[in-house]
């Protein structure tokens, strides 16, 4: 048979009561200026529309769900849901008729809502299971007069009918049977950390376990779609090691956690998890929100330089508070932390939403999608948090608004972070291009370079043989001697020059070719000092008794002593060169250093760029490349070199690189 009208009556109230009422009743967290700012342009509304209806009894036609919504009547006092006999029959100078569904805030207090249920005249059946709308409202008591004249609880309904331990069920539904009870009126008590603004729902049993399928259905669905983005973006994140990406994972596992937690699904899938545990967990990912938010915010948006001050002051502001937070969750005052992160997150929210906006308007593709997914976000999470805090009357809107706030904005920002991804990819892949064809490119110069090289050589040397043949004539005139002796000068920079040229070319397009290897520096010093007297005067070479070794590729660290010692030659021709080697911690150092007028300090920093001579370098061959390629083959070996004037002594150039370590893991 379908089930028969219900009519759900109300409490009334005399004015006298009302007032004592309304002084009992302790304020929500917040301002109280706020409180009544909002109140009159959000709530008020709302209260006046329903005062019609108040204390008029509701004719139900056959209804499967009936909202109790502005046919409750609440009281507050201070303790635990215990002595309903001192609240029963409630006297009207503790009860107060609200017009809508509970909103009562954050609040230590325990809160008694009294409604009463009459029962139609024909038969029918009587039997209805009662929801309290927000998951967060564990383990609420119930109670009903029994026919003996007992005040009876009654257990949730879940926990009678599936469970057989003593623990109460952590969703509150309860049967309740109208043939059993003495009179309809029920007494139901709340005392929870969590916000108390709820629904109470009337259903017939078979309604309720469908419309309870359909929405665990509908919750696997979006909780299935969070975890395939977490995985998605946590294998993003590792491979392109993008710190976008990494925050953008650790916010949506946040969010998810927080998502999970509000609907308190791991208390039904472990039902012995103890509540202090569950509300320390999500009371953590809560206060974690605004510093993952503000950190993802400008991270995504790409924070412009001159803001960067701006945001560390922010950033550190934000990380306090949640810090805060934390510490008053841990320290089991959550009703207390809860109210005022979640303030803060509106703060950060409103911050987030104005540099939006800035950068939206300044042309910043990010800042679109940022401000299109996290509107929706932001409604969602300002439409929850007044209702938390007991502004707004909760309805299925401000109940699951965040929620699908948040996975509406969950699936916009991944979006566009896969549609910057693909633009990633897709510069990378014409950067390899680019690259591909630069190094074809320089492969065709190399093959011209060493046509030309080869074209060039024969002249030069045809050039320096006929001088050295005319030169050899003991005939030859000393006018005519020095025009030839100037033609072989200028034979030998041409071919210095074109020489210089090649081996910078060979050495970029193959020094990645070149193996490094393990070396004894010691033994690399003496031995170059050895292949240098070929072609001059012996340096001197100062080595410690322990070898010093060092990883790079040891014919390119002789070319860079070769060019040093070149260099000390040329400008210090009077002067014998110095090669020092020595263990300076992790490092192994060794220098070049000769006695001479040295470099102009201003010029000290100049010395190593490309094509760079010197201003005491006029009347000496060279084309500016010999330091370049000694500062490009140490920095490819993570060494670094340096050059000073030492006081009324020349110029010492000294190169540090990196130690070897042995096996055990120590310096040798």
């Amino acid at each position: 048979m379908p089930p028969s009208p219900v009519m759900i009556l109300t409490h009334s109230s005399r004015q006298g009561g009302r007032e004592a009422a309304l002084a009992n009743r302790k304020p929500c967290s917040g301002g109280m200026v706020w409180k009544i700012l909002v109140w009159m342009l959000i709530a008020l509304p709302g209260q006046l529309a329903w005062s019609n209806h108040l204390n008029h009894p509701v004719e139900l036609n056959d209804q499967d769900k009936i909202n109790l919504k502005g046919h409750l009547a609440v009281h507050r006092n201070q303790g635990q849901c215990t002595g309903v006999e001192s609240v029963a029959p409630p006297s009207e100078d503790q009860f107060q008729n609200i017009a809508g569904s509970i909103s009562e805030g954050f609040t230590d207090d325990a809160v008694w809502i009294s409604f009463t249920l009459a029962k139609p005249a024909r038969e029918t059946h009587s039997i209805w299971w009662l929801e309290i709308g927000q998951p967060l409202l564990f383990n609420a008591v119930l109670y009903q007069k029994s026919k003996e004249g007992d005040f009876h609880r009654l257990s949730g309904l879940l926990n009678r009918k599936i469970f057989s331990q003593p623990q109460e069920y952590k969703k509150s539904i309860f049967e309740i049977d109208l043939d059993k009870a003495e009179d309809n009126t029920y007494y139901l008590c709340i005392k929870s950390s969590a916000a108390i603004s709820s629904e109470l729902l009337l259903w017939e049993p078979g309604e309720f376990v469908a419309h309870a399928t359909a929405k665990r259905f509908a919750w696997g669905l979006i909780y299935g779609a969070y975890l395939f983005s977490i995985i998605f973006f946590s294998m993003v994140a590792m491979s392109t090691r993008n710190r976008v990406y990494w925050i953008y994972t650790l916010y949506i596992i946040n969010i998810f956690l927080i998502s999970f937690f509000s609907g308190a699904w791991p208390l039904q899938f472990l039902p012995d998890l103890s509540l202090d545990t569950f509300f320390k967990g999500l009371g953590l990912c809560i206060c974690l929100a605004p510093s993952l938010s503000i950190l993802f915010t400008f991270a995504y948006i790409e924070l412009p330089t001159r803001w960067i001050p701006v945001f560390q002051c922010v950033k550190g502001l934000v990380i306090m508070v949640s810090l805060a937070g934390v510490y008053l969750v841990m320290t089991n005052r959550f009703n207390v932390a809860i109210p005022w992160v979640q303030a803060c997150s509106m703060v950060v929210m409103l911050l987030g939403f104005v540099f939006g906006m800035i950068q939206s308007v300044l042309g910043n593709p990010n800042a679109r999608y940022f401000l299109m997914a996290f509107s929706v976000f932001y409604l969602g999470a300002v439409v929850r948090w007044l209702k938390n805090i007991g502004y707004l009357d909760s309805n299925v809107y401000t109940e699951n608004g965040y929620h699908i706030g948040a996975f509406v904005h969950m699936l916009i920002m991944s979006g566009s972070i896969l549609l910057y991804y693909r633009k990633m990819n897709e510069e990378n892949k014409h950067a390899q291009y680019q690259l591909k064809a630069q190094q074809e490119l320089q492969k065709d110069q190399m093959d011209f370079i060493s046509m030309v090289s080869h074209e060039l050589k024969t002249p030069l040397s045809i050039i320096s043989a006929s001088c050295d043949n005319t030169l050899a004539d003991p005939h030859l005139g000393e006018d005519s001697r020095s025009r030839v002796e100037k033609i072989v000068r200028a034979n030998d920079r041409m071919g210095s020059l074109l020489k210089d040229f090649l081996i910078r070319e060979r050495l970029l397009s193959e020094s990645s070719d070149m193996v490094a290897e393990d070396f004894n520096l010691n033994e690399m010093l003496h031995s170059t000092a050895s292949e240098f007297a070929v072609m001059s005067g012996q340096p001197a070479v100062e080595t410690p008794l322990t070898p010093v070794w060092i990883h790079a590729n040891e014919q390119l660290m002789k070319l860079v002593l070769f060019n040093l010692l070149n260099n000390a030659m040329r400008y210090a021709p009077g002067c014998e060169p110095i090669m020092r080697c020595r263990a300076y911690g992790e490092w192994a150092e060794f220098s070049v250093f000769n006695e001479g007028e040295g470099i102009p300090d201003q010029e000290l920093p100049l010395i190593f760029k490309k094509y760079y001579r010197g201003s005491n370098s006029a009347g000496t061959a060279g084309s500016g490349l010999g330091l370049y390629l000694v500062k490009i083959i140490v920095e490819k070996y993570q060494g670094y070199i340096q050059a000073s004037n030492l006081e009324g002594r020349g110029c010492e150039f000294v190169i540090r690189m990196p130690r070897v370590r042995t096996d055990a893991g120590h310096l040798p």
